[in-house]
Order: structure tokens, then C-alpha cells, then sequence
């Protein structure tokens, strides 16, 4: 009398059951993922937990935007007051990156005056010497 074979049993008498086994633990490892990364180790998981707001030097505060920030307007003005254009453009660059690192609480008045001074920057320069910029290596 023979049995009847279904697809699944035959794979698995074919080739000693590892494709079958292979897949079955694939599976069971993309769910213990997705909950915990040590699925063998259940009690080592933990919840992420954020530090506080206001410690300063915490791991998740970072002071690039800080940084860009004064870099910007210390640009700003060199290029406002020495009529440099170069200035003006990396100011206009460092309130940009400034923006784009900044966090949803953080000061949108700073961040706005360092934006109009390096815009202000640009155009007072183009103002008062509308001829392209120089790069300035190009003097050496």
C-alpha cells in the first residue's frame, strides 16, 4: 500500500528536511525581530528609555546646531562689515545646516535672525560690488 505524498513531505524526504527547517526558522526568527533582537535570550530586552530634557551633555543632545549657528553669524558679520562675499555665502551655508539639524524645540527666534543676517549678508555685498565673486586663493 502506498501513501499518499503531498507536496511539503516530499520536499522534505528529498533533501533531509532542511529547506522545510530553514524556512520554518526564518520565520521564527523575523518575529522574535521584531519584538526583542535576543530572541534566545528574552529577559535581556529592554525599552528604550530617553534621558531628560534639560541635562546638559546628554547622549542624545547634539551642539552641531549650536555651532552652525555661531559660525554663522560670526560669518555674517565678517562678510557684512569687510564686504567679503565668500563670508556671506558660507554664513548663508552654516544657518542652513543650522536649520536642518534643528529640533522641533529649539529656538526658532535665533534661528530666524541668523537666516535674515546671513541673507542680508549676500545681498549687501552684491549691493555694493555687484561683480562676481572671486574665490579667495585666486589672489595668491
Amino acid at each position: 500500500m502506498r501513501e499518499k505524498v503531498t507536496p511539503g513531505i516530499s520536499k522534505w524526504r528529498s533533501n533531509g528536511g532542511w529547506l522545510l527547517k530553514a524556512q520554518l526558522f526564518s520565520i521564527i526568527a523575523a518575529v522574535n525581530a521584531t519584538t526583542c533582537t535576543a530572541h534566545f535570550r528574552q529577559q535581556h530586552c529592554s525599552r528604550y528609555k530617553p534621558s531628560a530634557q534639560g541635562t546638559p551633555g546628554a547622549p542624545g543632545e547634539d551642539p552641531t546646531t549650536d555651532y552652525m549657528n555661531v559660525l554663522g553669524m560670526i560669518f555674517s558679520m565678517c562678510g557684512l562689515m569687510m564686504r567679503l562675499k565668500w563670508c556671506a555665502w558660507v554664513a548663508l551655508y552654516c544657518s542652513c545646516i543650522s536649520f536642518a539639524n534643528s529640533r522641533v524645540n529649539d529656538d526658532t527666534k535665533q534661528m530666524l535672525s541668523s537666516f535674515m543676517l546671513s541673507i542680508s549678508a549676500v545681498v549687501m555685498s552684491y549691493l555694493q560690488n555687484p561683480q562676481p565673486m572671486t574665490p579667495p586663493w585666486s589672489n595668491i
